[in-house]
């Protein structure tokens, strides 16, 4: 059949007041019947349009390594920058050495350098919180607020800590400054505001974090929610480590505290507000659409390699059954070290309830390139037959010279455990008996 090359170039309109002469796109398809295989041309191709990323606290109780995975997983998503809602390092009111609170910073600026695109500092207060923090903050960048315009979108990024103590409070300078900017950039088509203390949940005495109601009390923030009424806006800040939504009256006008990229938590999950994310936000015509990304949901396209697999393959098991009652195992355990890199860790078992026993539930693993590793583990059940799944896995977890981590899984086959329960007068359980068929076929 004789293929059509079609060459289309499609103009679209957005419905937006500005011109969209130059949002063209070259279109190549070989499809030239009546119907076609898509839902229409529509393209999200406005150059109008961005996307950013917001990370929150990484202190207050830092958990290490978290933050800087952040960065290393956000930069493989491209967002055209990165900024953040404060608490970058660890200084507090028992910080008395400048060296110190600058050695904290080196360590910040280097997980920064990870991203390929701009990252746009905030002050939190343990960046600014005492005259000192403020000293060095104001030596490393400049100044402690500020604002910048992007694709028509203003970006107010202020100071929660207006007189350096870790207080929330924004002084009348502050507030005559944000007046002022937000007048010369009226007509602009968002504002977004950044700010590290959600400040109006002071100013309405709302309960933070499960504690309270707290004591309203005045931050300055009233002049500027004053000054921000009658735009399109929407506010984030971070300090509390836990995520909440506050709808304003105005339509548009959301606040938003944000959870941790690092910082202390309870991490009690999503129904709780409690996790490690960064906010990607998408500026569209119709405003933004935002989407909280879990850290630990943001995979590296390395996640799972050639050189992992073959470790999996490396690691051996066989199995025997010493005797049916009580029920035990004998695992003889092998490993040999072919890959080209050194390898520590440990494993554990997983599943193994009071009615397992073993006789090595932890065991530390260190096996140099070339070595060959072994070991005998005894497993035994003591319950009744009918309770005997789910069966335990034991889980290697070890990291190489590489940096990389490297995990396989041993657990009892179910041909032995099908003969346990034949011999017991039992069945095995349909879901076992289609996982066992299947293992059949692919024999």
């Amino acid at each position: 059949m004789r293929t059509y090359l079609l060459l289309l170039s499609l103009i679209f309109s957005w419905g937006c007041q500005h011109d969209h002469s130059h949002d063209k796109v070259d279109f190549q398809v070989s499809v030239d019947t009546d119907q076609k295989p898509w839902s229409h041309l529509k393209f999200r191709n406005d150059p109008d349009n961005f996307q950013f990323a917001i990370v929150s606290d990484r202190t207050g109780g830092a958990r290490p390594g978290v933050f800087p995975k952040a960065l290393k997983r956000l930069n493989s998503l491209e967002p055209e920058f990165v900024i953040t809602v404060g608490d970058l390092i660890s200084a507090n009111r028992h910080t008395k050495d400048e060296a110190t609170a600058h050695m904290m910073w080196e360590e910040m600026e280097e997980f920064v350098s990870y991203l390929d695109m701009p990252f746009f500092y905030l002050a939190g207060n343990h960046d600014n919180g005492t005259p000192l923090l403020s000293k060095v903050w104001k030596e490393r960048f400049g100044v402690e607020r500020y604002h910048f315009v992007y694709k028509d979108v203003l970006f107010l990024c202020m100071n929660a800590q207006d007189d350096a103590s870790f207080k929330a409070i924004i002084k009348k300078e502050q507030q005559d400054w944000a007046k002022k900017v937000l007048a010369e950039n009226k007509d602009v088509r968002w504002t977004f505001v950044f700010i590290h203390q959600p400040v109006w949940m002071y100013e309405e005495g709302l309960p933070i974090n499960e504690i309270g109601p707290l004591e309203p009390r005045d931050t300055g923030w009233q002049v500027i929610e004053d000054a921000l009424k009658g735009r399109e806006h929407t506010v984030f800040a971070g300090h509390v480590h836990q995520y909440v939504k506050y709808k304003q009256e105005a339509p548009n006008t959301n606040y938003y505290s944000l959870a941790t990229t690092g910082g202390g938590s309870r991490m009690r999950g999503a129904d709780f507000g409690e996790f490690d994310h960064a906010m990607w936000v998408t500026m569209t015509e119709n405003g933004p659409k935002l989407a909280n990304l879990l850290i630990d949901g943001i995979l590296p396209e390395d996640v799972n390699d050639e050189k992992q697999e073959l470790f999996r393959d490396l690691v051996t098991s066989k199995s025997t059954v010493e005797s049916v009652s009580p029920y035990k195992m004998k695992f003889e355990l092998g490993f040999d070290n072919q890959l080209d890199i050194d390898l520590k860790g440990h494993w554990e078992w997983d599943d193994l309830s009071v009615n397992w026993l073993t006789n090595l539930n932890h065991y530390h693993v260190d096996v140099k390139q070339g070595e060959r590793f072994s070991k005998t583990i005894v497993l035994s059940y003591k319950g009744k037959p009918e309770n005997i799944l789910p069966l335990p896995k034991l889980h290697f977890r070890l990291k190489g010279s590489d940096d990389r981590y490297y995990v396989a899984q041993i657990k009892p086959s179910l041909e032995q455990i099908e003969g346990y329960f034949k011999q017991h007068g039992l069945t095995l359980p349909l879901e076992y008996k289609k996982q066992l068929n299947k293992k059949k076929k692919k024999k």
